[in-house]
Order: C-alpha cells, then structure tokens, then sequence
C-alpha cells in the first residue's frame, strides 16, 4: 500500500517544510489548541534545521577540500624550495638534514660518498709523477709525501684540481727513489674526513727524464 511520507531525502525535505507551515493552519481549521501537534511541529523544524546544517557542513567540506588541495601543492612547492636551498649550502650540517627530515636516499648515498676518504691514482710519465681522485664536491684535497731517505710524511701541497703532479727532482740525482702519497680531503679550508690509503711509486732518475 502506497504510503504518503516519501523516503527520498530531497521529497522529505520539501515534504516536511510544508508540513512544518502548514500544521499550525490546519490544526486551527479543525478547531483545535494551536499547541496540540506541538511535538510534530518541533520534530518537523528540527529535521529542517539538521538538514540544512548538514547541507552547510557538506558545501563546507567540499570547499575546504578544494582549498586544501590547492594548498597541498602550494606546500609542496615552498617545502622542496627549501630544502633545495638548504642541500645546496656548502657543507650543510648532517644535523639540519635530519632536523628537517629532507634526506633522500640520494642523499644518503652522496653522504656515504662524502664521507670516504680519497682514493688516489698515482702514474709516473716520463719521469713525473701524475695523481688523480675524484673530488666528491669536496674543496678539494691536501697531498702529503714521503720520499726514500725521509722519516716522515710533510705536506707536498693543496689541490682544488682533480688532478695534480709532482715534479720535484729526486733527492739523490741519478738514484731512483719511491715516493709515497696518501690525501685528505678538504672543505672550508678545513681537512674533513679521513686521509686516503697510502700509494707508492717509483721514480726514476730525474722528473721529465
């Protein structure tokens, strides 16, 4: 059996406002206290009023979710900005990386790197000794050397280059002599890191020879 109260939501919504205007008129037409369906007339305003409430509240969200999808890009940008900038400061403390949470596995991989000491390559051409290593970023790097007939190692020289020489003649002329080298790498003037496995050579009589 058809039944007069609609279970669609927009028809009760439309059902009930007329309901809730007319309830008072009619309850006068048949003679009765205004206050006599009282309970019905504050159920009908109450569903009315929650209705529209939820209405508000579901435009509400539907703005706040565009608003908040526009910021989530806007956020994005300003934060990958930052931490752009920030990795892109010299020798940025490991400390703020962290701090900010903006490592990557990049970056972690580059870290590692870093932190390595240099690996030098070192040749004799024609009597000159060539050395080599890869820079990492790094300033660059600070050479020691210690040649047959000397007990320690003294610094040959800093170098910004990823490649350098030594051509300083033998400390014996006519005697060939080893020659070993070990590096560390520098940053802000400033040795970081540890110093580089140590690597002999053989020079023969005289650079350029």
């Amino acid at each position: 059996m058809a039944d007069f109260y609609p279970h669609e939501i927009v028809k009760q919504v439309a059902f009930n406002k007329n309901f809730n205007t007319e309830l008072v008129p009619a309850t006068v037409l048949l003679d009765l206290p205004e206050k006599t369906f009282a309970y019905a007339q504050e159920a009908t305003g109450t569903y009315l009023s929650l209705h529209q409430q939820l209405d508000d509240a579901r435009k509400a969200h539907e703005d706040l979710a565009k608003r908040f999808a526009q910021q989530q890009s806007i956020t994005e940008t300003a934060v990958r900005e930052v931490a752009r900038q920030v990795k892109g400061i010299r020798n940025v403390p490991v400390d703020v990386i962290s701090l900010l949470d903006i490592a990557t596995p990049t970056d972690d991989a580059q870290k590692k790197v870093a932190a390595q000491a240099p690996t030098l390559k070192m040749t004799v051409e024609l009597g000159v000794v060539k050395g080599a290593y890869t820079k990492y970023k790094h300033q660059g790097v600070d050479v020691y050397c210690c040649r047959t007939g000397e007990t320690e190692f003294t610094k040959l020289e800093r170098f910004s280059m990823n490649r350098f020489v030594d051509n300083r003649p033998n400390r014996v002329p006519g005697q060939p002599e080893q020659r070993d080298y070990y590096a560390v790498y520098v940053d802000k003037d400033q040795q970081v890191g540890n110093q580089s496995a140590t690597v002999s050579v053989v020079v023969g009589s005289r650079p350029g020879a």
